[in-house]
């Protein structure tokens, strides 16, 4: 995910007609559909540490 805010984060300073979005979004989507994601929504859910398994 660090690797995607960098990524996106060099977008925004790219002309808008030069920004590819279609990679950035692709990107956003698999951080949300991550294991580790889901497991850091849940815990917090939970009132408990997350269990981070790096996926």
């Amino acid at each position: 995910t660090v690797d995607a805010v960098k990524y996106i984060a060099n977008q925004t300073r790219m002309e808008e007609s030069q920004r590819n979005l279609g990679a950035c979004e692709a990107m956003v989507k698999a951080c949300f559909d991550s294991e580790d994601y889901i497991e850091g929504r849940r815990a917090f859910m939970e009132k408990r540490k997350p269990i981070w398994k790096g996926r």
